[in-house]
């Protein structure tokens, strides 16, 4: 009995189907699009933080905010932003990473931008929200298969396997 188009539900009429393995390269694909983005986005501001403001002037800011050990943290900031937005953008030590993202943006939330609102053109939370739930998510998902992360593990499951047949 061959069905119609009509009698197909309207998910199929709309979204054809597509077999696992198109789906699975899909959906990592969007990953990788998404953990670059992000990457690049948390490199610039480390560089920025690097080479424009420089150490005082990041400890400076973080005083400003009321951050503790400001000079400390400054040097974790920008290290992070720069050299995390590396391994984030390429995938190495990603859920690691994605959670000292959310760590950071969520300080970021709550010491400078909350009390402008939402709007980040008025320094809203806005960006800074999405940049911590983008590096949550990742803490969540993992980065995919297009990752440094997943070709050490492919070596390390290798390397496991072969110690048990030897």
């Amino acid at each position: 009995m061959s069905r119609t188009l009509q009698s197909l539900p309207l998910r199929r009429r709309v979204v054809p189907a597509m077999n696992t393995k198109t789906r699975i390269t899909l959906l990592n694909a969007g990953l990788l699009m998404a953990r670059v983005t992000v990457g690049l986005i948390f490199i610039v501001h480390g560089w920025q933080k690097l080479t424009v403001f420089g150490h005082e002037g990041v400890t400076g800011m973080l005083q400003g905010f009321g951050v503790p050990f400001a000079p400390l943290a400054a040097v974790l900031l920008i290290a992070l932003e720069f050299v995390g937005g590396i391994l984030f953008g390429v995938g190495a030590l990603t859920r690691v990473i994605g959670v000292l993202f959310m760590v950071s943006m969520t300080v970021a939330l709550f010491t400078a931008h909350a009390a402008h609102g939402f709007f980040p053109d008025n320094g809203g939370y806005a960006y800074v929200l999405l940049l911590g739930v983008m590096g949550l998510a990742f803490a969540l998902t993992g980065p995919g298969d297009f990752s440094i992360d997943r070709l050490a593990a492919q070596r390390v499951s290798r390397r496991e396997t072969e110690k048990l047949s030897a």
